[in-house]
């Protein structure tokens, strides 16, 4: 099976060798990649049914919510929509009807944090504002709430009338004067809740987790809110996308858009670096400027290039951490290097059958977070960190690429491609070993690549809406694009963007991304005032710092103390520190941070008061992007709730390996060794202000597991009993500042809770199921 990545190759049929094509429209190589093939799991060969009017049912189902001022509405479950293993007739395109991204999104500005605050390291809790009356696309869904409609107008002149009539009732001179206005009554903030640095909410209510085992492959599937449609990932080939399409059954089934062929052929990211390009210069990063010294154009020899997937020793790169909740599925990877042999000096190329060298991981880390938005589109936030002091130039990215099915195994063979406007792109430019390839644009950001009817495929959105694109293809092997998304990587440096999978007919992706592209509303960060600060007697005004991005532009950011409009914050500052985290946003062209100091207004209660940062878009849109509680006049935050009483829990493991347990006594039992103490746990449940949940210990006989748990009841029949190891907080505090993560190994037959974050990471074989916190 042939497999591509970035340019596409083939192996040699004389030399079995993988090769590759030199520079392309400027490139040194593009992103590359074949690996051997992966098995393919054996499908179901019933008919692929008529799957794009199902589809576009889903898509109808998702009711318009409303902004209501104090919760999110969730998306009412489709009442209508075929069983998804029912016959349908054909699909007409244009009979899809949009669902309301703002129906799962909206919030009121004082909502709690929503279930993002349980997958770290990225931002938590969602603050969408209600959007404008004019922010909605022909056809869209219209908005029935008014920003800011509920505040009262600050400048607005006070309307009584003067006692124009009454006497003077003034004391004489010397009498004691008038009792004097007293400051406005304080009004208790809370703390605050965290702000998300994405711009939509998950979609409400959450979808369902599943963990299927798929021969020698573990795939994870995050279903949609109301079932009908899932996203799966391989953790064994870095978490990189494999599914999208009807959740038929557990796993993998023919509705599935997604190309699940090997290490290099799925969705996911590729990272290159112009000066380490190929092998024989990339030692030295001499690429640029002595390009002589590389080694062939074959993606053989590339050079620096983490790869999500896998490797072309069709090695997967390994998952440190993989987790799903609240819908929500998350992964942290490590990505193996392509080409193992990418340091050597000269074109040595050895390195798959060397066990020294043939899973050799990169230097970087890649977050991968997956969330239903509403029905039919997925979030893929993506994050990748430099673990290094290397610095990596600016070049054309994978972030990410799609590859769509190609028809295998009964799958649909989504073989037109169509940029925004529904133009089909002819992928008829002759690349390398037969390989075809075209570049185009795209205005919006998107494409689309769909089956001959244009009734049932797959869409990718880059939220940056980077115009430049590219397609690859070769009948019947694959169909891909991505976006000419150029940026660098520098030393010990983050880098996030955000794309958005959109599954259904032409009609109803262009009617979804259309809808969305002009709602999302803008995300950005207060970097000071630092929270729970106090502001000294005397001192009147308070700086403000942050920064704000939009899909489109962001029109106005304004700050709010204690709900009441405060100041004007103009984007004046530039942030390019913001545009390298965050890279491809056409605001990036100018300034997008703010730097003010307002004045305080007079007679402010000498307590703590609420300051938030809101930003409003060009289409009206408008979000709270930063949250913080200024302590005023003197005032002092109140101390930390004290920390409930405690125990130790100590750890215990097998004496034959593989199973550990744990005890509130040092004493271990028969067959076990003491492995010390492994964290403390709370000793009850705590109060309303300090909640604090069980965690449990059952256990199973027959596959000699001891497993902490949430639930007295997971896991039976096989596995019973329910003992008390101690209480726990769901979300981290002050009083409760110690992660404690869930791991499990499949091949060991283990679970075990841990506190150590080298665990978490280090723990070969094992991936992380929930987490909560302790003392």
């Amino acid at each position: 099976m042939e497999e591509t990545r970035g340019m596409p190759c083939t192996r040699h049929p004389a030399s079995a060798q993988c090769l590759g094509a030199a520079a392309v429209l400027g490139w040194a190589v593009l992103a590359l990649g074949c690996s051997s093939p992966a098995p393919v799991p054996a499908q179901n060969s019933a008919l692929l049914l008529d799957i794009a009017a199902q589809v576009d049912a889903a898509a109808d189902s998702a009711s318009p919510g409303s902004a209501d001022a104090d919760a999110t509405t969730a998306d009412a479950p489709p009442t209508d929509a075929p069983a998804a293993d029912a016959p349908q007739v054909d699909a007409k395109p244009g009979d899809a009807t949009v669902a309301d991204p703002d129906a799962a999104e909206t919030s009121n500005a004082d909502a709690a944090a929503d279930s993002d605050a349980a997958t770290p390291p990225f931002d938590t809790a969602a603050d969408t504002m209600p959007s404008g009356p004019d922010s909605s696309p022909p056809d869209a869904p219209a908005e029935t709430s008014q920003p800011d409609a509920d505040l009262p107008d600050a400048g607005q002149a006070d309307t009584s009338q003067p006692d124009a009539g009454q006497p003077d009732t003034a004391e004489p001179d010397g009498a004691a004067p008038d009792t004097p206005v007293a400051p406005p009554a304080c009004v208790d903030a809370p703390p605050p809740a965290p702000v998300s640095s994405g711009p939509l909410a998950t979609q409400s209510p959450a979808g369902a987790v599943e963990t299927v085992s798929n021969g020698a492959f573990t795939d994870d599937y995050l279903l949609q809110g109301d079932g009908n449609l899932k996203v799966g990932v391989r953790r064994n080939w870095g978490a990189s996308i494999i599914f999208y399409g009807f959740s038929q059954k557990p796993g993998l089934n023919t509705t599935n858009v997604i190309d699940a062929n090997d290490t290099g052929r799925e969705v996911q990211v590729a990272l290159y670096d112009p000066a380490r390009a190929m092998q024989g210069c990339a030692h030295n990063a001499t690429c640029q400027t002595n390009p002589a010294a590389s080694c062939p154009g074959s993606i053989t020899y590339l050079g620096w290039n983490p790869v999500q997937g896998g490797n072309e020793c069709n090695v997967g790169s390994p998952i440190e951490s993989i987790g799903g909740q609240d819908g929500v599925l998350t992964a942290v990877v490590r990505p193996n290097h392509w080409n193992p042999d990418w340091q050597e000096p000269t074109c040595a190329n050895a390195g798959c059958s060397d066990p020294a060298k043939k899973a050799m991981l990169s230097d970087v880390r890649y977050t991968q977070r997956l969330r239903f938005v509403q029905n039919n589109v997925v979030e893929i936030e993506m994050q990748v960190q430099n673990l290094a002091a290397l610095d990596h130039a600016v070049t054309l990215q994978e972030f990410p690429t799609l590859y769509a099915a190609f028809g295998a195994a009964g799958t649909p063979n989504l073989k037109v491609l169509l940029d925004a406007n529904g133009q089909v792109i002819p992928i008829d430019q002759p690349a390398n070993d037969g390989f075809l390839f075209k570049a185009f644009n795209s205005p919006g950001g998107w494409a689309s690549l769909q089956n001959a009817k244009q009734d049932y495929g797959v869409a990718l959105y880059y939220e940056n809406r980077t115009p430049g694109f590219q397609g690859w293809q070769k009948d019947g092997v694959f169909n891909n694009f991505r976006s000419q998304f150029a940026f660098g990587l520098p030393a010990l440096g983050t880098v996030r963007a955000r794309a958005y999978l959109v599954l259904g007919s032409f009609a109803t992706v262009k009617a979804i991304i259309t809808s969305l592209d002009a709602q999302l509303p803008p995300f950005g960060a207060l970097d000071t005032p630092a929270a729970e600060q106090t502001v000294p007697l005397g001192q009147a005004t308070v700086p403000l710092t942050g920064w704000a991005l939009d899909n489109h532009a962001v029109a106005k950011v304004q700050a709010r103390l204690d709900g009441q409009p405060w100041a004007e914050l103009p984007l004046a500052v530039p942030r390019p520190d913001i545009c390298t985290a965050w890279p491809g946003y056409a605001m990036c062209q100018s300034a997008v941070g703010f730097a003010a100091s307002p004045t305080l207004p007079a007679n402010l209660g000498a307590c703590a008061h609420l300051l938030e940062i809101v930003a409003t878009d060009s289409h009206g849109n408008s979000r709270v992007i930063g949250r913080t509680r200024l302590f005023t006049g003197g005032s002092k935050p109140p101390p930390p709730p004290a920390v409930p009483p405690h125990h130790p829990v100590y750890r215990f493991v097998a004496s034959a390996g593989g199973d550990h347990m744990f005890g509130l006594t040092a004493a271990p039992q028969a067959g076990y060794v003491l492995e010390g103490t492994a964290f403390s746990l709370f000793d009850g449940p705590g109060t309303a202000a300090q909640p604090i949940v069980p965690i449990y210990q059952r256990y199973c006989a027959a596959c000699t597991d001891h497993m902490p748990s949430l639930d007295p009841g997971e896991g039976a029949p096989d596995y019973t009993g329910s003992e008390v190891l101690g209480y726990c907080s769901p979300q981290p505090t002050s009083w409760a500042p110690t992660k404690l993560t869930r791991l499990y190994s499949a091949a060991a037959s283990d679970h075990f809770l841990t506190a150590d974050p080298g665990e978490v990471t280090g723990a070969s074989g094992y991936s992380a199921e929930w987490s909560c916190w302790g003392p």
